[in-house]
């Protein structure tokens, strides 16, 4: 007897988690870096999927629903969690949901982001990288000479942490002053060009602690010669500030630093652009409109004729001829 494909009588309901695990499988295939693929599997694994109870049985439809995403973005919002820090879960959900309207057949409904005024990038003092920069001393441990290299390094090429913590010894080459980094957020083969400094302080970092390593091995590795993870780095980071007595502790504060320092010392925006590795030029831009308003303040304080005025204390008055 010949069969026949019949239509099921009820269909299986996709499951929410069952269709999340399927959309990161896509979005490795589809070569997306694992920083990116990381943060959507935190957002969702530590923040969403706790917050709403969601469990293997539960229904993607029940959960891709506007109110649902009203619900999430109050709750952000009243955990007192940063702008910033609000509009990035936000964005790592707004994505899947995204996906599930386009590939999963559910109602699509608009998700507006929280707005306000955008926090400024925090950038390091000078007092405070002429302490984070200071050379451990010659008994100081392994963690603190490899948290000092980084230092340096960041400071001198600007590099995110997850492609710092990527690179082997034989991207290195001191001689030509170059560091190729096969790991960047943009997916793009990257050359970062060193600085004499910098140079300096990896040439002494790696004859006391990395000489012996291989080709393979990692120039930041832990203490047990196996990759450092971008957690642990910020971490040892921490630590190191606070021995160091320096308040503030945001390792990605060093990358801010970089950027502040380059357009300020007269750098163009396009080649920062490039130094930087942003597919776009608005982030750039954004350093150089805070750079362009710290110039307003100094054109205020330190104008010649608002000095004067200042400093005399009463209006030039011009007498109209009779």
């Amino acid at each position: 007897m010949k069969r026949t494909v019949k239509r099921a009588t009820t269909a299986r309901k996709a499951k929410f988690i069952e269709v999340f695990e399927r959309y990161i499988t896509e979005k490795e295939i589809n070569n997306i870096s694992k920083e990116t693929l990381k943060s959507y599997q935190i957002t969702m694994y530590r923040k969403f999927i706790p917050y709403f109870s969601i469990g293997e049985d539960t229904n993607l439809e029940d959960v891709v629903v506007k109110e649902v995403w009203f619900q999430f973005k109050a709750h952000l919002h009243n955990d007192e969690l940063s702008l910033s820090s609000q509009q990035h879960y936000l964005r790592d959900i707004r994505t899947f949901f995204n996906y599930c309207f386009e590939y999963e057949g559910i109602e699509p409904f608009k998700m507006e982001m929280p707005k306000g005024q955008e926090a400024s990038p925090k950038a390091f003092s000078e007092d405070d990288i002429q302490v984070l920069v200071q050379k451990p001393r010659a008994n100081a441990d392994f963690f603190e000479w490899r948290t000092w290299a980084m230092v340096c390094y960041i400071l001198a090429t600007g590099n995110r942490i997850g492609s710092v913590v990527e690179i082997q010894m034989e991207d290195v080459n001191l001689t030509q002053k170059t560091v190729v980094l096969k790991h960047t957020k943009n997916k793009d083969a990257q050359v970062s060009l060193l600085t004499d400094a910098s140079v300096r302080a990896l040439r002494e970092y790696i004859s006391i602690w990395r000489s012996d390593a291989g080709s393979k091995d990692y120039l930041f590795c832990n203490g047990g010669e196996g990759q450092l993870t971008t957690n642990a780095s910020r971490q040892a980071f921490e630590t190191y500030c606070k021995n160091r007595g320096v308040a503030q502790h945001n390792l990605h504060g060093l990358r801010h630093t970089y950027a502040l320092s380059y357009i300020r010392n007269g750098g163009g925006q396009y080649q920062l652009q490039r130094i930087l590795g942003h597919k776009t030029a608005s982030m750039t831009q954004h350093y150089v409109k805070l750079v362009q308003a710290d110039i307003a303040k100094d054109i205020e304080e330190y104008s010649a004729l608002d000095n004067i005025l200042r400093s005399s204390n009463r209006t030039i008055r011009v007498k109209r001829r009779k």
